[in-house]
């Protein structure tokens, strides 16, 4: 799993079954559909069948703590002026009653556009992956395919979308909403305090 994680942050995608054989010194195709297989079956993995390189980890990871999930740290997010997305390679322990159903992931919030919301510059935001979004929603964006933004997400009914901060210091986004890629829906909050 650890090889599938790296190779996706790497290379933006999954390797295939020949690329998991050869890390894994398996001479057999077989065998690896297998093992993917009963991986699937299990929720560790996901996988769209009959699509290439479309092989994901799934999250959380249960720990053996009892009551907490360990989370992949997907990155920064920015809670102001969109930043660039970064990719992040640490964990967070979360309660898993703050947990969505679904793929679940966690970025650090950078700024303070969403103070209104009590989402605070340092916090840890919890997302629950999502393309698509209601109305009004808090959600993490992506604008034009390399910024990310946490905003409140409202569709104007033009082929427009308006994404809000909740504090008055900031202007809202307003763009085509073909420039918008939805990538998850707030679901919690992590702080600690100094």
């Amino acid at each position: 799993m650890q090889f599938i994680l790296k190779y996706s942050d790497i290379h933006g995608n999954a390797p295939t079954q020949r690329e998991i054989a050869e890390q894994l010194g398996l001479s057999s195709l077989g065998t690896v559909q297998s093992h993917i297989k009963a991986l699937c079956r299990k929720g560790i993995l996901h996988k769209e069948w009959n699509k290439n390189r479309s092989l994901r980890l799934a999250y959380p990871f249960p720990l053996e703590s009892g009551g907490t999930v360990e989370l992949r740290m997907a990155g920064r997010v920015a809670a102001g002026k969109p930043i660039e997305a970064v990719l992040d390679y640490e964990t967070v322990k979360v309660p898993e009653e703050m947990l969505s159903r679904g793929e679940n992931f966690a970025l650090r919030v950078r700024g303070d556009s969403m103070i209104g919301d009590g989402i605070c510059d340092g916090d840890v935001i919890i997302v629950r992956r999502s393309s698509n979004a209601e109305n009004g929603q808090t959600v993490v964006a992506l604008i034009d395919e390399r910024e990310a933004t946490v905003k409140r997400f409202r569709r104007n009914g033009d082929g427009t979308v308006t994404l809000s901060p909740t504090n008055p210091a900031y202007q809202e986004i307003v763009c085509e909403e073909s420039r918008i890629a939805i990538q998850g829906i707030v679901v919690g909050l992590l702080r600690k305090y100094k």
